[in-house]
């Protein structure tokens, strides 16, 4: 993290996914760097690990961290509903969207023949959104873990330019 924030610009926004049993680790990392964090996001997904002796866990946090608490971020409020559209409950569709759980399924397909799967594959839909409301287009998008790059294919489709690495050589 100290390396990302030397590297991120004044405005930029880093979004962290973690579980939750590596979340204390992560947290004491951003107070340690010095980062803001803007939001604390829950990401409810459609399965769990199952288990016998506690509850189940169908969730990852996602921490929005700016550099500072004085950063002038993007946050495009109206990015994927206007402020008029309703859901078919009558409720605000741009309210509903921004609220901080987001209901979003992984992807449940099985591997193709001889195709190894990424299990860590995040869901197009999270990834666009969050490219959505954080960026414009023609602005760079860095991914410090792209795996199967579904952020730099969500990136490219959305009109933003893409940075990224991987180092683990079985998920490139």
């Amino acid at each position: 993290l100290s390396i990302a924030k030397q590297k991120m610009k004044e405005n930029a926004t880093l979004y962290l996914v973690s579980g939750w049993s590596n979340l204390r680790e992560v947290l004491n990392s951003i107070h340690k760097c010095d980062l803001h964090i803007i939001n604390h996001i829950i990401w409810k997904f459609n399965f769990g690990v199952y288990t016998q002796s506690k509850f189940v866990s169908s969730h990852y946090h996602i921490l929005m961290i700016s550099k500072s608490d004085k950063s002038k971020i993007t946050f495009n409020q109206y990015c994927r509903f206007g402020p008029q559209e309703k859901l078919n409950s009558g409720g605000s569709a741009s309210y509903n969207d921004m609220e901080d759980v987001f209901i979003i399924n992984k992807d449940m397909k099985p591997a193709k023949d001889g195709e190894i799967k990424n299990n860590n594959k995040l869901p197009d839909e999270l990834i666009d959104k969050l490219i959505l409301y954080s960026s414009n287009e023609g602005d760079t998008v860095c991914d410090f873990f792209m795996g199967n790059f579904t952020t730099a294919y969500s990136a490219i489709k959305l009109g933003r330019k893409i940075s990224g690495f991987e180092i683990n050589k079985e998920l490139y």
